[in-house]
């Protein structure tokens, strides 16, 4: 699946941003590990979930671009 120009760019960002830190005390998962190790149910409020959803914020925040 081909993503536009502007998801791409969203999605660089926020790797960038978020690198290789840990971003769930609950699980200790990465970026790269989040979607295997996250055990939150549905419901809850992940932390993880909540550093990608400010990085892609911070991104939408800056113009939508990696400047």
């Amino acid at each position: 699946m081909k993503l536009s120009r502007r998801l791409q760019d969203e999605r660089a960002f926020v790797e960038q941003s978020l690198g290789d830190s840990v971003l769930c005390e609950w699980c200790h998962a990465t970026l790269a590990t989040y979607a295997d190790e996250c055990t939150a149910d549905l419901q809850e409020i992940c932390p993880g979930f909540v550093a990608i959803e400010k990085a892609k914020k911070d991104f939408a925040a800056n113009g939508g671009t990696n400047e």
